[in-house]
Parts: C-alpha cells; sequence; structure tokens
C-alpha cells in the first residue's frame, strides 16, 4: 500500500492566484473564462478549509484594493463584461488578462525579499489601442 503524497509546490501560488482572479472578477459586471488552467487552480483553491478560504480571501481583497483598484485605464469596469485569458509562464505561475475588446489589462500574482511579501504586479496597466 503507498502512503506517499505529493503536495505540488506551487499549490499554495495557485490557491492565491485563483483568489485573486475572482477577487478581480468581482470588480466587473460579468467575467468569462475559457481556460482550462482555471480549473486547474479552481482545484487547489477548493482543498482549503472554509476559514483557509476566508483569509486568504480577505488577503488578496487587500492586494486588489491596494495594486489594481484605480490603477488600471478601464472605464465603467462595475458595468462591463470581461474576457479573461490566463496564461502560464516558465516558472509555473500565471498571468491573467481581462479585456472588454477595447480595454485590458494583465496581472500577476508575485512575492519579493526574503519575507516573501505579496504584491500584485500590472503588466499593462489598461490603455486603449489607439487604432480602435
Amino acid at each position: 500500500m503507498f502512503k506517499y503524497r505529493y503536495t505540488n509546490p506551487n499549490a499554495g501560488l495557485y490557491r492565491a492566484e485563483y483568489a485573486m482572479y475572482t477577487s478581480i472578477a468581482g470588480l466587473f459586471a460579468k467575467v468569462s473564462c475559457r481556460s482550462m488552467a482555471l480549473d486547474s487552480i479552481r482545484l487547489y483553491y477548493a482543498e482549503l478549509s472554509e476559514k483557509g478560504k476566508k483569509e486568504l480571501d480577505k488577503e488578496i481583497m487587500y492586494l486588489v484594493d491596494r495594486y489594481v483598484k484605480d490603477k488600471v485605464c478601464f472605464p465603467a469596469m462595475s458595468i462591463c463584461r470581461a474576457e479573461v485569458k490566463i496564461r502560464a509562464k516558465a516558472d509555473g505561475s500565471h498571468s491573467f488578462t481581462f479585456t472588454d475588446g477595447v480595454y485590458s489589462f494583465r496581472v500577476s500574482l508575485k512575492y519579493s525579499g526574503q519575507d516573501k511579501k505579496a504584491f500584485i504586479k500590472i503588466e499593462d496597466p489598461g490603455k486603449p489601442d489607439p487604432g480602435k
């Protein structure tokens, strides 16, 4: 009988990424995502206890308020429908692109320093395409 249990070293990151996705998605009227990566990171999040989910959601919402809200150019975000594209990076993390076809921004969850302090990096602040 096997007693070996493997834990993905990125499990904590994936849980936090899913919490970040849901927190940012809550800023829009409706969000859709067809990426299979979302299902994968959702499963890691689902493993948490209800208390763990609440704590993580609270921590991530603080980061969203600090680093995303009012920092991206996305007019009338609260009444827009956005499509989300998720891309896997070489280090195992993901970037999330929120777009309505005109405006878009890309975010990723990062950790820095010895204490692994979390922050949300905005890779594209959401400037509209001048050709549209």
